[in-house]
């Protein structure tokens, strides 16, 4: 019987050979579903330990955010979506999940066809994965963590906050990676004045290109374009991970995207310069339960290591699909269940 289970250091195993998004000494294979922080506990330590497997886009991503000796290491892999690769005695293979540029659901199949899986962080699954056993993302845990409005129209009061705020003065828009290459994403097309963002996110911006992603051109904060528009006081200043929120923001109208915010609609007003917007690349708790569902998984492992909903998730999966669930018991176990 295939194993599954997730680490304290939240790697996710899968069958005694692979890691996913962590690193354990025990196992020669790792799977990067992609590249946001939570995600890459033991990366450096996997580098030269392990072989490393994730999609071309997040190859490129993580060369684009760490640079030093990525392009040249042959055990950093990228393989293709929807095809199988050897992983000692296993196979796995990789289908998009839509929470952002090249990330991945993980399947596992044993030589004897068992099939365990790892959802990864997702959102709008248009493919899911088909396996006996699921380790589960479980960020949208709750039944509260319910939208009532769509994305598109979080998007929409976004681009109407932008449009009235640079009749203002500035635009701050504060986000995650993959949460704000939405954002761009949405202003693209939208907005006739610049929008400036650090040289990280350029190179990152420069990647979504690079893989058909429409984002529109973006100037460094600190280029000369970059400064005339500053100058101007007519500008969108998109602010990322490890990027400087600006010491003044007195003269500006700030923008913090979210998941949720506390009410049926998706924007909160705190002042005429201070927004939230539920903008988000992480699917809600009814589309949780659907993903689970379309799956087949027959048992589930919640990922306890990145949510304090995941006990709660485990209890309404079997409560309300009658599937057999637990929480992760965030340490080592070659047993289900154990």
């Amino acid at each position: 019987m295939c194993s599954i289970d997730v680490t304290g250091a939240g790697a996710v195993l899968l069958n005694g050979q692979v890691t996913c998004d962590g690193f354990h000494r025990d196992y020669g294979f790792r799977v990067q579903t992609h590249i946001h922080d939570d995600h890459m506990d033991g990366f450096d330590t996997s580098k030269g330990l392990q072989t490393i497997y994730c999609t071309a886009p997040t190859r490129e991503l993580l060369i684009a955010d760490q640079n030093a000796d990525l392009p040249h290491r042959s055990n950093l892999i990228a393989v293709e979506y929807g095809v199988w690769t050897e992983a000692g005695h296993s196979t796995f293979m990789l289908l998009p999940n839509g929470h952002m540029l090249g990330s991945a659901q993980v399947v596992l199949r044993s030589r004897e066809g068992e099939c365990v899986g790892y959802s990864g962080d997702f959102s709008v699954v248009e493919q899911p994965m088909k396996v006996d056993r699921l380790v589960l993302d479980s960020t949208c845990g709750i039944p509260k963590l319910t939208r009532k409005y769509s994305q598109e129209e979080a998007e929409e009061g976004l681009l109407n906050i932008v449009r009235r705020g640079l009749v203002e003065g500035p635009m701050f828009i504060q986000a995650a990676r993959g949460t704000l290459h939405r954002a761009m994403m949405a202003l693209t097309g939208n907005i006739a004045d610049p929008i400036l963002g650090s040289r990280r996110l350029l190179r990152e911006v420069e990647v979504y290109r690079r893989f058909g992603q429409p984002i529109t051109h973006i100037e460094a904060v600190d280029s000369e374009a970059g400064r005339e528009a500053i100058e101007s006081q007519r500008y969108v200043l998109m602010i990322g991970r490890k990027d400087r929120m600006p010491v003044d923001t007195s003269a500006a109208t700030v923008v913090s995207l979210n998941a949720y915010v506390p009410d049926d609609r998706p924007v909160l007003c705190h002042s005429d310069r201070s927004y939230t917007v539920a903008i988000t690349d992480h699917a809600d708790f009814e589309s949780t339960l659907g993903y689970v569902v379309a799956t087949g998984a027959s048992e589930v492992v919640t990922d306890g290591t990145r949510s304090r909903h995941a006990k709660k998730l485990a209890s309404e999966i079997e409560a309300r699909l009658g599937i057999a669930a637990r929480c992760s018991s965030s340490r080592h176990t070659l047993e289900w269940g154990g």
